[in-house]
């Protein structure tokens, strides 16, 4: 009776060992597991930061202006030092930062200027510049872009061609530089006697119609790109309309 009882407990006694072993293990790695995430009262997060630019997008439209961007280094879990900041991708450009490096309060942030600005030899186009920040073996980086596009300027002579009462008329305005497609709108400024009645003018820079009344009209407008800093060019026209 004694041999079978033995014989009985003792698989019993391994099994439970087993059992508090796997147990342990278990919760043992899930608890390593919720800290790490930041549960229970906080994580394990090594002290880092990061950027971000104010705006990221910056246009030029010539090599007599510059541009520039806000860079803010961030803390994070804690991160205090200085961070040095560097660019890549200003080939083509001159830039520098108003503050190199940054000194960055724990849990806070801190800010230094780039300013940026094309050379004679620039060609038009859109770049890329990747700003890089490093401190220690810890680096973030952030990517800014920058437009060169010639001025937006309308080139139609302001006196344009003689419309009759009666007949149909079209005449299409034309402007250069900044980034296609372009919208145009009519901007009356006062005392302009503003379009001869029965014509119109559309957004395509289109001045169409038949006129119904005679005269001489004189009004202005504005055509506006779709660049990410929206260029803009007013002019004044004037058009005669013979009785």
């Amino acid at each position: 009776m004694k041999k079978g009882i033995g014989s009985f407990l003792l698989p019993l006694i391994i099994l439970l060992i087993l059992i508090v072993v796997i147990g342990y293990s278990y919760f043992s790695s899930y608890g390593k597991l919720f800290y790490l995430n930041g549960g229970g009262g906080g994580g394990t997060s090594s002290p880092s930061f990061y950027l971000s630019l104010t705006s990221p997008t910056r246009q030029i439209t010539s090599p007599s202006t510059s541009t520039s961007y806000t860079v803010n280094v961030v803390s994070l879990s804690g991160f205090r030092g200085n961070v040095y900041l560097a660019t890549d991708g200003c080939v083509s450009f001159s830039c520098s930062f108003s503050t190199n490096p940054v000194y960055v309060p724990s849990a806070s942030s801190a800010s230094s200027v780039l300013s940026v600005s094309v050379r004679s030899d620039t060609k038009l186009g859109t770049y890329s510049i990747n700003i890089l920040g490093v401190s220690g073996s810890i680096g973030a980086s952030r990517t800014a872009y920058l437009y060169y596009v010639e001025p937006l300027t309308i080139t139609t002579p302001g006196l344009l061609p003689d419309a009759y009462i009666g007949k149909y008329y079209s005449f299409n305005l034309a402007a250069t530089g900044g980034t296609k497609p372009y919208t145009w709108t009519l901007t009356l400024k006062s005392l302009e006697r503003g379009l001869p009645p029965g014509m119109n003018f559309y957004s395509s820079g289109v001045l169409a119609g038949t006129p119904t009344g005679g005269g001489i009209y004189w009004f202005t407008v504005t055509v506006r790109d779709r660049s990410p800093n929206q260029l803009s060019a007013s002019k004044t026209f004037s058009i005669s309309v013979p009785y």
